[in-house]
């Protein structure tokens, strides 16, 4: 009688790591994943207008982009998608392109410099 009882308590320890397993893989899948399903779903603010004022950051540029109604501030990341241009903005250069709704902090060293909106896209002219 005992001899049943190791085995299924064994067969069921076994079973329940192999979930617990499973559960673990889909998870960390499910998390590396965040961002790009956040890009996907979340919403997006359009903008466009001017660049007027450019910080270099840690992991970009905060600009500042002058609209019909305000100047701005925008994260553009190095490796962000553009179009046209190739080239990163610069100042006097027109953008247009979505951004995402959480601002994004722009880091020189250890000193935080700003935060924009970060761009999710952009195409701009060649000026």
């Amino acid at each position: 009688m005992s001899f049943m009882k190791n085995i299924s308590t064994i067969l069921i320890q076994r079973y329940l790591c192999g979930i617990v397993f499973i559960m673990v893989i889909f998870f960390a899948g499910l998390f590396s994943m965040r961002e790009m399903v956040f890009a996907q779903v979340s919403p997006k603010i359009s903008f466009g207008g001017k660049i007027v004022s450019q910080n270099v950051c840690n992991t970009g540029m905060l600009i500042y982009v002058k609209s019909a109604v305000a100047v701005k501030p925008f994260m553009w990341f190095w490796g962000n998608l553009r179009y046209s241009s190739h080239i990163p903005p610069h100042v006097g250069q027109s953008v247009l392109g979505l951004a995402g709704p959480t601002p994004a902090p722009c880091v020189l060293g250890s000193i935080p410099i700003g935060a924009g909106l970060p761009i999710l896209f952009h195409g701009s002219s060649y000026k």
